[in-house]
């Protein structure tokens, strides 16, 4: 009796740490063989959620689909996003370095940049921050170190043009603070 008793308790265990894993990942397959649960396990595998006084893993299932759903378009979104800011970044240095070559004016990249490239930055950054505010402040941060260049390697600034450039890329974001 004893033995069976162990047993009992080893595979409460096991389903126990089953039913965690099922909620906390959505992943419906045995997480050692990765072959699907198949129906009769889930349902038997909601009874031991209820008696835990657990989520019904039935139900986390029909609700996980639009869940799933939801984040995809969600990170598809951010991704365009991100894009598209990085896009008008590679713009923002196009216009630095063509300062530092001398094959255009610090008066006439300023106003090229904060008409042409701005307001889509602008839009881009406010669009990201409604979606995610977290990604929109670590964008922020990757793009401004982009513009900057790395600590060994700074970008080449002759005529103080970064600090311009950086403010455009700043005053787009709002509220976003960078670290």
């Amino acid at each position: 009796m004893k033995k069976l008793s162990i047993r009992l308790r080893k595979l409460t265990s096991r389903y126990h740490s089953l039913i965690d894993y099922v909620l906390a990942t959505g992943d419906y397959s045995d997480p050692e063989t990765r072959q699907p649960l198949s129906e009769d396990i889930l349902q038997m595998l909601d009874v031991f959620c209820k008696r835990l006084g657990k989520r019904s893993i039935l139900e986390a299932r029909e609700g996980l689909a639009e869940e799933l759903k939801s984040n995809r378009e969600k990170m598809e979104a951010v991704s365009s996003l991100e894009s598209i800011i990085g896009n008008c970044v590679t713009e923002l240095y196009d216009a630095l370095e063509a300062v530092n070559e001398r094959r255009e004016s610090p008066d006439d990249a300023s106003v090229r940049l904060l008409i042409g490239v701005a307001p889509i930055l602008q839009e881009a950054f406010e669009q990201l921050v409604s979606i995610d505010p977290e990604s929109a402040r670590i964008c922020l941060a990757q793009q401004e170190q982009v513009l900057r260049g790395p600590k060994q390697r700074p970008t080449p600034d002759e005529y103080r043009f970064l600090k311009v450039v950086i403010n455009i890329l700043r005053s787009s974001c709002g509220q976003i603070k960078s670290d």
